[in-house]
């Protein structure tokens, strides 16, 4: 049963319809409720009253929580109130309590009803109960925010004048138990400790679980007529019953089987990666996801990412290159912040209707009706002052369309931009931000600008700086400030990492470079790396390390390794020029030969060794290049 509409009165009534009076229980039920309600949101809500001894609660007395609309995926969400009696404080509930607390209580149908007739959803209950110990009720991570807030209240603490306790008992509290007369509060610091200890015995949370070591959607940046395949690798630890991927756009997580038989996207059968694909999706389209895993001993349930519907990862449909396309911003500086939007297409575009926004993402937020039709290859300023003075700032002249007093869709450091055709939908959208996507450009000051790969990509690390008379013929503002705001030039994208170390000609009489481009994201797994001029018809591998070296003519070669030990070798996957004079190669980076990991914050280095003959049978390398990930 489904509520009509986006009212949220009526989803509440569909709601208390199906959990109060559906039957049966257990997975139909489970079927008749995603769409009204965050499930594994209601688990995580139980789990963490559980966790950390919060019995003023929904499972306890009932008290201290909301049910809210998600406008946007038109289901209820249930959220936590007032933890202030939590640590066992209310009904001094000491730390080995029961960690099925409340949900069989027939007053609580959200958990007696729901949860506790579904044998996989309680199990999903014991895996979030698990995660919350293992990363979260420890006094590593507790300790250092519990003394943090104290010290935020101290002095409010000893100047209020209607304190229950001392302000000695206050100080006190976090390692030692108090009695202030009518409870008794449980010292913060061993509750958190033996609640942490207790759970880690307890026999349902330390069942085999199903371990992954990876999780990937191919492609990266699908584009709208492409599927996507999700692969998760199962390590040997624990074999699985089943592997379940859920997905979603706007609403709730689908849920499909992961199977490894080399048919669902998954590589060859029997590999131990599972695989299942989520159908093309619409321009712009946002695709959440994560997988679930239930072990074959016990059929305990695991999670990755393991916070599930919380933290799932995520991929973009890419708009593509043509359309209305943001082409430049600048969130801040000694002038004015602003963007640039250009018509990428071949025909002139209506812009009646059509508004932007910032991340808030709403339709109409800011009206770019005034721009009227916009040409071919045409580019219009939008800015936080009046257009007269930002035509003053930049000496622009009449012809450039500035769309003045942005004051409803203003831009931050960490931000996004989308911009909306008449009829609301997202036409285009880029995320930005160095501190979000840590190693792109921060554009205070000088603006930033998008190269080709990076139009319609939603992909910050394509985008780069404007410097005076680049690509874009950028100028100097009236205050300093960098930019060419209402004219655009698409130009190429330049190139990722850092050159280095030279090597020696080969037999087509010039020394082999390697280039790289993608993204410097280890998660965004997009990667590619290709050396050029090498001989024709001839056969070779990339190497990879993360230290750097120089060794000429290393094992009778003609050229210099510029990697230092250890190195890793792309053996499996050798590489032919053909008729050609280039080698490209895109490394799988979360599938590297010998188990090798990299991790965001490392820097590797790449080289291309391949055959020659100058004139005799030898071998020779490229440069190499440096990158830095994040």
């Amino acid at each position: 049963m489904n509520a009509p509409g986006n009212d949220p009165w009526m989803d509440l009534i569909a709601l208390c319809d199906v959990v109060n009076n559906f039957n049966p229980l257990g997975p139909d039920l489970t079927d008749a409720l995603l769409p009204l309600l965050n499930l594994d949101g209601l688990l995580w809500f139980l789990a963490g009253d559980i966790a950390f001894g919060n019995s003023d609660s929904y499972g306890g007395n009932s008290n201290n929580w909301y049910l809210v609309h998600d406008m946007r995926h038109d289901r209820m969400e249930v959220v936590n109130h007032d933890l202030g009696l939590a640590y066992g404080t209310w009904d001094n509930f000491g730390p080995e309590f029961s960690i099925t607390h409340g949900l069989y209580h027939g007053k609580r149908p959200l958990a007696s009803r729901a949860v506790v007739p579904d044998l996989e959803l309680k199990r999903e209950y014991f895996a979030h109960l698990r995660t919350l110990n293992e990363e979260v009720l420890r006094w590593d991570v507790v300790g250092p925010l519990a003394h943090q807030y104290r010290d935020l209240i101290d002095a409010a603490v000893q100047d209020d004048p209607k304190k229950l306790y001392t302000y000695q008992q206050f100080l006190d509290n976090i390692d030692q138990p108090i009695d202030v007369g009518f409870w008794w509060a449980d010292a913060v610091r061993p509750y958190v400790e033996d609640r942490h200890t207790f759970m880690s015995g307890h026999p349902k949370l330390t069942w085999p679980q199903v371990e992954f070591d990876l999780l990937r959607n191919l492609p990266v940046k699908p584009e709208p007529t492409e599927s996507v395949a999700i692969q998760a690798r199962v390590t040997a630890a624990e074999p699985p019953s089943g592997v379940e991927l859920r997905w979603r756009v706007v609403g709730h997580f689908q849920r499909v089987p992961m199977r490894d038989d080399g048919l669902s996207g998954d590589g060859a059968a029997g590999d131990g990666i599972f695989g299942a694909l989520i159908p093309p999706q619409a321009p712009g389209a946002r695709v959440d996801y994560y997988v679930v895993g239930t072990g074959a001993t016990k059929g305990a349930k695991s999670f990755v990412p393991n916070k599930g519907e919380f933290a799932p990862l995520s991929y973009s449909v890419r708009f593509g290159g043509v359309g209305l396309r943001i082409t430049e911003y600048m969130y801040d500086g000694s002038g004015f912040e602003f963007l640039e939007l250009t018509n990428t297409t071949t025909a002139p575009l209506d812009l009646a209707g059509w508004s932007l926004d910032d991340a808030s993402a709403q339709p109409g937020t800011f009206d770019l009706s005034p721009a009227g039709v916009v040409a071919p290859g045409q580019s219009i300023a939008v800015t936080e002052t009046d257009a007269a003075t930002f035509r003053a700032e930049w000496n622009l002249g009449p012809a450039v369309v500035v769309l003045g007093d942005n004051t409803v869709a203003k831009l931050g450091r960490d931000d996004a931009i989308h911009v909306f055709d008449d009829t609301g939908q997202v036409q285009d959208r880029l995320a930005y931000g160095d501190q979000d996507f840590p190693g792109t450009q921060r554009a205070q000051g000088a603006s930033a600008w998008g190269c080709d790969g990076a139009l319609g990509a939603d992909d910050p690390y394509r985008w780069q700086l404007s410097v005076s008379a680049d690509d874009q013929g950028s100028w100097v503002s009236a205050s300093g400030d960098v930019g060419s705001p209402g004219s655009f030039a698409l130009a190429g994208c330049p190139s990722l990492g850092t050159i280095y170390c030279s090597s020696n000609p080969n037999s087509t009489g010039q020394a082999a470079e390697v280039v790289a481009s993608g993204s410097p994201v280890v998660g965004d797994n997009d990667l590619t790396l290709a050396a050029s001029p090498v001989p024709s018809q001839q056969f070779g591998f990339f190497l990879m390390s993360d230290a750097q070296g120089h060794v000429p003519g290393f094992g009778g070669s003609q050229g210099v390794l510029c990697l230092g030990s250890p190195i890793v070798r792309f053996a499996q996957d050798l590489l032919s020029s053909g008729a050609g004079s280039e080698m490209t190669f895109s490394p799988d980076l979360q599938i590297l030969p010998g188990g090798t990991v990299i991790l965001p914050g490392e820097t590797w280095n790449f080289q291309l060794w391949y055959r020659d003959a100058n004139p005799g049978s030898t071998s020779n390398t490229s440069s190499a290049v440096e990158i830095a990930f994040y």
